[in-house]
C-alpha cells in the first residue's frame, strides 16, 4: 500500500527558502490550522498561524485574519497580539500577530490561546529555559563546532548557518541536537561545511530549544526524508498546538560572525 499523504508546497515557516520548506503531512493526522510561535527571549512576540486548504495532493496555506490572539503566564500577565502581516528581514519567516512592547520576561510558564472568529480555539503551553552557556566554538576549513555547559537536565539546540558570498547569501544549513546531561559537565555540537558552494563570510544562529521544539524540528526532518525516500515510512509531524498542529517555544538566540579567511 502507499503512503497516504499531503505535502505542503507553499511553506514559508522555518526561516527557509521556499524550495526548502516542504512538509509532509499524512492525511489521517491532517489539521486545517497551523502555527508556529517562538518566544524569544527578550526580543518581541513574532507568531503565525495560517489555514491549509486541501488542493488534490498539496496544501495551500492561507493567514488567518482577525483571530484573537492571547499570551498569558503565570505571573497574571496578559498580553494581547495585534494582527499584523509582514515577512521576518532576519531570516524570511512570515509572521501575522505581533507583540512589539516588552513582556515579563521573569515569568516561568506561558499560555497561548488563539480564538479564530468562528469560535475555534487554538491553545498550547511553553516553558521558560536557561540561556545557552557558550564556553568555546571553533572553525576551520571544513567545520565548525561550539561546546556548551549543560543548564538544563537535558538541552536542545539548533543551529543555523548561513552562507555568504559578496554580501549575499547563497546556502542555509542547519541542524538540530539533544544534548542528554549523562555526567558531563560540557558538551559539544559540530557540522561539516559544504563542499560544494563558494562563500567568504558565514553567519551562525544557535538556538536553544524546549523539548516540544526538538521533536517538532526531528518530525519537519524525517518526513522530508520521507518525500524523497519512496521506502521510509511516512512520519507524522509532532505538534503540541491542541486543536490544530505546529509548534509553540520558548527560544534563546544568539550569533556569531565568521570571516573566511
Amino acid at each position: 500500500m502507499g503512503k497516504k499523504f499531503v505535502i505542503i508546497i507553499l511553506v514559508v515557516f522555518l526561516g527557509c527558502k521556499p524550495v526548502d520548506s516542504w512538509y509532509m503531512i499524512p492525511i489521517e493526522g491532517y489539521a486545517p490550522y497551523f502555527v508556529e510561535a517562538y518566544m524569544e527571549h527578550g526580543s518581541p512576540l513574532e507568531f503565525t498561524l495560517f489555514e491549509s486548504q486541501p488542493l488534490k495532493d498539496s496544501l495551500l496555506l492561507k493567514p488567518v485574519w482577525n483571530a484573537n490572539a492571547l499570551l498569558m503566564d503565570e505571573l497574571g500577565n496578559q498580553y494581547e497580539l495585534e494582527n499584523l502581516f509582514y515577512r521576518r528581514g532576519e531570516d524570511g519567516r512570515v509572521v501575522n500577530y505581533v507583540y512589539v512592547d516588552s513582556i515579563d520576561w521573569e515569568a516561568q510558564a506561558f499560555e497561548l490561546q488563539f480564538t479564530l472568529t468562528d469560535g475555534t480555539i487554538l491553545a498550547s503551553q511553553t516553558r521558560a529555559i536557561k540561556p545557552p552557556d557558550l564556553i568555546a566554538f571553533g572553525n576551520d576549513v571544513s567545520r565548525l563546532w561550539l561546546s556548551f555547559n549543560h543548564q538544563d537536565d537535558d538541552d536542545y539546540y539548533r543551529l543555523v548557518t548561513d552562507y555568504y558570498i559578496n554580501g549575499e547569501r547563497n546556502y542555509q544549513k542547519s541542524q538540530t541536537y539533544e544534548l542528554l546531561k549523562q555526567g558531563e559537565e560540557s558538551w559539544t555540537i559540530a557540522f561539516n561545511h559544504p563542499t560544494t558552494i563558494e562563500y567568504d563570510s558565514m553567519v551562525v544562529h544557535y538556538y536553544k530549544y524546549t523539548e516540544d521544539a526538538y521533536r517538532f524540528f526531528e518530525s519537519v526532518r524525517k518526513a522530508k526524508v520521507g518525500i524523497v525516500d519512496p521506502t521510509s515510512p511516512a512520519v507524522p509531524i509532532l505538534s503540541n498546538i491542541e486543536g490544530g498542529s505546529g509548534i509553540f517555544s520558548y527560544v534563546w538566540h544568539d550569533t556569531i560572525h565568521i570571516r573566511r579567511n
